[in-house]
Formats: structure tokens, sequence, C-alpha cells
């Protein structure tokens, strides 16, 4: 038959491993409920976007309603489709896909943010990864003309600036 192991009058997995040994003595070993990813780290393209997938280490006793978001860093990085959705007894083994996008900013820097996925009901622990910004800009210098003509002896001016705000000062 079936035994169903409570605490605090709540299934404590859906699987695991249950031993009795001579002395009469329960010994309960339990999968513990979380979120597994596909990646720790993700780099997506600045203008673009990378993609990740999410899924349940074990089946959950009930639906597990998640949400997916930007918890600090780049704000640049946004969660772009998958942000919200939900894990039931029957789908829990089926990946998700999360969607990332980088807008374009104006340095030249590959900047990071720490996306965070949480079952919304607190069931199942957080779970972050880092996403990584893949800058398409350069740090290059522009003029403003392409030739400068100048006499012997003499001087020509043009102006010259950077392409992008540099990393630091």
């Amino acid at each position: 038959g079936n035994l169903t192991v409570l605490l605090d009058n709540n299934p404590i997995a859906s699987s695991g491993t249950i031993n009795m040994d001579g002395n009469h003595t329960l010994t309960v070993t339990t999968d513990s409920l979380g979120f597994i990813t596909s990646t720790e780290e993700v780099e997506v393209p600045e203008k673009g976007t990378a993609t990740f997938n999410v899924r349940l280490s074990v089946r959950p006793p009930n639906d597990i309603h998640v949400r997916v978001s930007n918890a600090g860093g780049d704000a640049d990085i946004e969660v772009k489709d998958g942000n919200v959705f939900t894990f039931t007894t029957d789908n829990w083994e089926s990946p998700r896909t999360v969607t990332l996008f980088a807008a374009e900013d104006n340095d030249a820097e590959n900047d990071e943010a720490t996306i965070r996925i949480e079952a919304l009901g607190g069931e199942v622990p957080n779970k972050e990864i880092t996403a990584r910004e893949v800058e398409s800009n350069q740090l290059l210098f522009e003029t403003d003309r392409e030739t400068v003509q100048v006499a012997e002896k003499g001087y020509g001016t043009f102006k010259l600036r950077l392409t992008s705000a540099p990393a630091g000062t």
C-alpha cells in the first residue's frame, strides 16, 4: 500500500525513501522541492534576447505559481517572456522557457543583473541566476572630419570624442 508522511499536517515530499530497521525506527529520506535551471549564468546580447529553462526538482503537493523577475543590478536586462507561470502535479517536470532582453545603453560595460525565480506562495526556496549583458558598443574614437589639411609649420584642428561612455573614470 501507500504511506503518506505528514509534517504539520502537510505532505513532506512527493517522492523519497522510507526504511524501517529491526528496532522499528522509521527513517524518511525525501527529495526537497526546489527550482532547477538549465544554467547558473546567461549571456544576453545588447538589443537581443537569450533564454534559460526552469523546472521543479520533485512533484509538488499542489500548484506552484512562479514569478521570474530582475531582482537587482542592470535595469536594462528584463524578463521579456515567461515571467509568470504555474507548475502543477502533472507538468512539474516540463521545463518552462524564460526569455531575457537587454536594452541598448550608452556605455561599453558588460553589466549584470540578478534574475530571481520565486514561488508566489513561498512553497519553494527562491533561485537566482546571473544575467550578463554582452555589450554591442565598442569604445572607439570619432572625429568631426575625415581629413585635416595642415600647411608646413602650420596647424589644423579637429574634434575628437569617444563613441561610448568609458567603464571608469
